[in-house]
């Protein structure tokens, strides 16, 4: 049996708000894409040197880490 080593993280890509301006009077508009992106990785090690890497969309279920 061997014991692996377990790392697992998610990413997502946000429109990033920034200042904008507008003559006086009128409200200052800033176009964005409405989509929000994401993303997890999961990876696993053991002492033998094998390597396991998986990406993934939405939450990371617990039948998800089975390794066998």
């Amino acid at each position: 049996m061997d014991i692996f080593f377990w790392d697992e993280s998610g990413f997502r890509a946000d429109s990033v708000h920034g200042r904008t301006w507008a003559p006086r009077g009128e409200t200052p508009v800033v176009e964005r894409p409405g989509e929000r992106h994401s993303m997890g990785a999961a990876s696993a090690v053991n002492s033998k040197g094998a390597f396991w890497f998986a990406t993934y969309e939405g939450a990371l279920r617990s039948s998800f880490k089975k390794i066998y």
